[in-house]
């Protein structure tokens, strides 16, 4: 079984490039490294300056915490400029506008802050949230 575990995962579209900031709200015993998948491939990016930081071009971004299992701090997500967070569960994308986002619980990562709005051509989103959810299941042991 590996030992890895996966923090949250967050769906991102944005209009124009875009700075990523991940803050977790106290240090990490262990330092997870963040994954940025986008059509045309993925990266790994390590912890610097107490976080996470990336540039998202124009598109569709889905991004991931992954490493050793730890009491999770919880995190803000914050963006440069207006994106879309998208979200994905039950075979079911949920999308809202923000700039910044919270979370606390490692269970119900990105509830959505309420009212959520359709994603026109979610079709990326949907078969990479599933092939995302079924290689980190398997990379588990489940």
């Amino acid at each position: 079984m590996k030992s890895d575990v996966t923090y949250f995962l967050c769906g991102i579209r944005v209009a124009a490039t875009t700075g990523l900031t991940i803050t977790p709200s106290t240090a990490p015993a262990a330092w997870p490294t963040l994954h940025v998948v986008a059509p045309g491939g993925s990266t790994a990016i390590a912890a610097a300056g107490g976080g996470w930081s990336a540039s998202l071009v124009s598109g569709d971004h889905i991004v991931y915490l992954e490493g050793a299992e730890t009491t999770w701090p919880g995190l803000t997500l914050a963006l440069t400029a207006a994106g879309t967070l998208v979200t994905y569960k039950d075979e079911l994308v949920e999308a809202w506008g923000a700039t910044t986002a919270t979370q606390a619980d490692p269970k119900n990562p990105w509830p959505p802050p309420g009212k959520t709005e359709a994603l026109a051509n979610d079709t990326w989103f949907k078969s990479t949230f599933e092939a995302l959810l079924a290689e980190l299941q398997l990379s588990k042991g489940a």
